[in-house]
Order: C-alpha cells, then structure tokens, then sequence
C-alpha cells in the first residue's frame, strides 16, 4: 500500500531559456492522455540546482509506457467516495487517483481500486487532502503540508487467521522549487522548474481476527508494525507538460528507483537562416528545434509562405523584418530577422508597369501556363531554392499568347523561377509550387 501510494504521488508531482511561471492552465485537463516512458534501471542524478540550469536525460532507455488518462470522478466505479473531487486519472482502469483542481492549487484527495494488486477493493480518503501544487509556482516558492489516510482492507489475503488489516498513513511533505532551466531528453528540450519534495511518513499496520461465538466479545485491533519512511522526488514540469515532463524518485536511501518522462513533444523554439542567391532572390531554411509540424513565414514585404525551406523574391531594395512563426500540438513561438536588400535590377517596375506575364496555376500538379501581355521573346529558367538550374525554356510569343509548359517530370515541392524579355533589362521573377 505504502510503495503504491508513493508511486502514484510521485507520478502526479506536477507540483539559456527564461524563467517560467506555471499556472493551473498549464496542469491536465480531463479527455487528456498523457503518455511517459520509464527508466526503471536508471543511473541518473538530480543534477545541480539554482538557475539556469541544463538536465541531459538523453541516456535514459524506456522499460515501460505508462498512458495516463484524465477523466471525469463520475465515469469512475468509486465517484461516490469522492465527491469533493473534479478530476481523477488511471493508468489502467482497475485503479484511480482523485483530485481537487482549483486556479491556485492542485491537490489530491485520494485513490481508489486494487491498490495492491491483489483483487481486494481499497477506497483510500485523504484527510486532509495532499496538495500537489499551488499556483502560481515560481522559482524559489516553498510550501509544507501534512495527509493522511487509514483503511481496512480483507487480511485473509495476507493470513488466513486474520479477519482484517488496518493501514494508517499520515505523512508531512515539503516541497521547494529549487532550480530552473532546460531538460533535454530524446523528446525534445523543455524550459522547465525543478520542484523538489522530501516526504516523511509513518505507517503503522493494525490486525484483527475473526470475532469469536457469541457471548464472547468481539476482537480488537491488535498493534502488528509501524515503518517510518522519507522518499524524496525531483519533478521537472514545464508549460506544455501537463503532468511532470521529467520525474526522479529516491528510495529512503538516496538510490534512484526509477526516471521517468513524457512523450508530450516540447514547445517549438524558432530560429532561420538564409542565403542571398542575388537580385532580392532569397533562399529561406527552417532551423527550428522541438519538431515544430506548422510553419508561417511573414516575409515583409507582404508576401508569405507556409512552406519549411521556402524560396523568396524580393523585387524591390529595402530593409525587411522577417519573421517565422512556427507551432506544434504543444504550442507556438515566432523568430525575426532584419535584411537589408540592395541590387535588385528589375523589381517592380518591370513587372508592373510592363505586366508582361502571368504564371499559373499555383500551386500546380505538374502544369503551368505562361501568359504573355507583350510581344516578344522569353527566356523561362527554373531553379531548386539552392539556384540548380533545371528547366531552359525559350518561348516566342505574341500579344495575349498563352504557352503550356509541363513540369510534372520535377519532385513535388518549391522552386524559383525567372522569365526575361529578350533585348530588354525586364525580368519576372517569383516561386512556383508543385503540389503533392
């Protein structure tokens, strides 16, 4: 009973980068699944606290998954029992942890099921409650609270002459976020508070035998043991992950039992980079760590892309802000960049005042239609964003004319493009789309 219940209150210790604040918008919400690997072999330590502090945890191996499901007291066998609560969780749908969620604090107010693996039913109610967390939780907060429980369970699963075993648990806790900075496991990296909390228990074990024939009196409880315990856990909680994104628990010893952390993939950070291919022809790559799935690009100029790596034309000197703004399920981050763009020859006056082309459609699926508003000669060149020349098409069209031209032989994807007229300084420049 006791290494269970210190098990699941360490699971649920929610309790370079900047500081973070966490909130209670920050904790589980019910219809979440929580998925957390676990290192049952680990030889990793707490590391060193105080600020700004860098966690690798990328050695860890996964012995086991634990899926965490939040859900509603009431879809539960045992709602009843705990009807102060608002949220429970389960890893298994045999047994449960209830809580009381509130905007400033998070406390557990028991659990319930077959605690001890051994088909008996155990409704543990905490009086008081545990707090997990309080809110806001900063660097340097602390915070001292007492539980306990006592439950009665059948004791003939542990001696056939006994009728009953009685548990009483009362336990002080002491928690103190002491460090902040970056974990960094196979995930990704999180901004993260380290919370450390030292409990001390006392669990003293209560027996009963059958009650004897009438008129005898019944039986007592009987004084069997008592254990005094201190387990000490250091759990990392971060904005994105709900319960603690990394988790190490120590054994009254000091020896780490087991490391555990989330799947819940780390907020994108953003950050590009670029090469100037000349001529305002810019060439954009996504640097960004944390395995961002969504990209936005605002190039400055009022032109945009949805695309990781995009190619872009500038036809106009200038100085431009650019900014990437990417996200994940997880959440979202923005990165700026200022480039100060000379030597463009044509721009806009030759694509404006001359309208000599139209180009589509884009996106294509393999074919494109060149529309000529002039008479002349055009050279159409087709790059890759790293200025590969792949297509060299020589067109003579009339006023109006419009040419078909297939690209389908090229991989699906973004390229550059140039269309001059011959015996003029006037060039068409831009980005061409091929879709999947």
């Amino acid at each position: 009973m006791k290494n269970y219940l210190v098990t699941l209150c360490s699971l649920l210790s929610i309790s370079t980068f900047a500081q973070i604040t966490v909130l209670s918008t920050d904790m589980p919400v019910i219809g979440d699944t929580i998925t957390r690997n676990v290192d049952t072999l680990t030889t990793e330590t707490e590391g060193p606290g105080g600020a700004n502090q860098v966690w690798d945890f990328t050695g860890a191996a996964a012995h086991e998954v634990n899926a965490t499901r939040v859900i509603l007291p009431s879809t539960t066998p045992y709602a009843a029992d705990y009807a102060s609560s608002n949220m429970a969780m389960t890893n298994d749908n045999v047994a449960f942890i209830y809580f009381d969620a509130q905007t400033s604090y998070f406390n557990t107010t028991g659990a319930a099921g077959d605690l001890l693996n051994n088909g008996v039913i155990i409704k543990a109610n905490f009086s008081p409650d545990l707090t997990v967390n309080q809110f806001p939780t900063d660097y340097g907060n602390n915070f001292i609270d007492t539980y306990a429980f006592d439950v009665t369970t059948d004791g003939s699963v542990i001696n056939v002459l006994l009728d009953s075993i009685r548990i009483k648990h009362n336990g002080t806790v002491y928690d103190t976020t002491d460090a902040w900075g970056t974990v960094i496991t196979d995930i990704g990296s999180y901004n993260t508070l380290r919370v450390k909390r030292v409990e001390f228990s006392i669990d003293s074990i209560w027996t009963k035998l059958p009650d004897p024939i009438w008129p005898l009196p019944p039986s007592q409880w009987t004084f069997f043991d008592a254990f005094i315990n201190t387990a000490t856990t250091y759990s990392w909680i971060a904005k994105e992950g709900k319960l603690a994104v990394a988790e190490l628990n120590f054994d009254s010893l000091d020896n780490p039992n087991n490391l555990t952390w989330t799947t819940v993939p780390a907020i994108p950070v953003a950050d590009f980079n670029y090469t100037d291919n000349g001529s305002g022809s810019f060439s954009f790559s996504d640097q960004s760590t944390n395995t961002p799935d969504a990209w936005s690009w605002d190039f400055g100029d009022g032109g945009n892309s949805g695309f990781a790596n995009p190619p872009y034309q500038y036809t106009v000197d200038g100085t431009y802000n650019v900014c990437l703004t990417i996200s994940n399920a997880s959440g979202s981050d923005t990165f700026c960049d200022t480039l100060n763009i000379t030597g463009i020859i044509v721009g806009v006056r030759g694509l404006t005042e001359l309208a000599a082309l139209r180009v589509f459609p884009n996106p294509t699926t393999g074919e494109i239609y060149i529309e000529s508003r002039q008479k002349g000669l055009y050279t159409l060149k087709i790059y890759t964003t790293l200025g590969q020349e792949l297509i060299l098409e020589e067109m003579n069209l009339g006023k109006n004319e419009t040419r078909y031209l297939s690209i389908g032989h090229l991989s699906a994807g973004a390229y550059l493009y140039s269309i001059e007229l011959r015996g003029t300084r006037n060039r068409f420049t831009g980005t061409i789309t091929i879709a999947e």
